[in-house]
């Protein structure tokens, strides 16, 4: 149940991390240099990203209400839609492949600032990685907003172990000013 994401974009890098209990992020397209500490609704947010298997696996153990709504398209895809009911209350809903039971589309909602919003994850490029199957495209965005985003993952690494210092907070970085010199008269 740890986390750690990493994001360059134009020589700038976002690291968001969740160390099972706390969370912490710097967001440099934002203003945000050094590692704060995550607001709740963020804190919510990432701790339900780390949990890597999702909310249906094991749904009953973590209080999650699962229910088969019916039949429906994604495009052209006749698809299964499930209504998942998260312990917090939350509602989203998955639809799967009728014939792969592959997901193909998720909507749910995200908060972020104080307000809920409404998103839609399509996934694409299904393809085999130990066994598994895994969509190496995602396309996410909002009907609330014109913000949208396209993930496109060129490699997936199964069982890999990483160093409990990676989901460790670090200082703040150095502000660059030194101290002033002192003497003795």
């Amino acid at each position: 149940m740890k986390m750690r994401m990493t994001l360059a974009v134009q020589n700038q890098t976002m690291i968001r991390v969740y160390d099972g209990t706390q969370g912490w992020a710097n967001n440099p397209f934002a203003g945000k240099l050094n590692p704060d500490p995550m607001a709740e609704e963020d804190l919510k947010n990432i701790s339900e990203e780390a949990d890597f298997d999702g909310p249906l696996v094991d749904y009953a153990k973590k209080s999650n209400k699962v229910e088969l709504v019916g039949k429906d398209k994604v495009e052209e895809t006749e698809v299964w839609r499930v209504k998942l009911t998260t312990k917090n209350g939350d509602v989203r809903y998955y639809l799967f492949d009728a014939k792969t039971f592959l997901l193909l589309k998720w909507e749910g909602k995200r908060r972020a600032e104080g307000k809920d919003y409404p998103i839609e994850s399509y996934f694409h490029d299904y393809r085999d990685v130990g066994g598994l199957k895994f969509a190496f495209e995602i396309d996410s965005g909002s009907s609330a907003t014109d913000l949208t985003q396209k993930l496109v993952i060129d490699k997936i690494e199964l069982n890999v172990n990483f160093p409990d210092a990676d989901f460790t907070k670090p200082a703040a970085p150095d502000s660059g000013a030194a101290a002033p010199a002192t003497s003795n008269p």
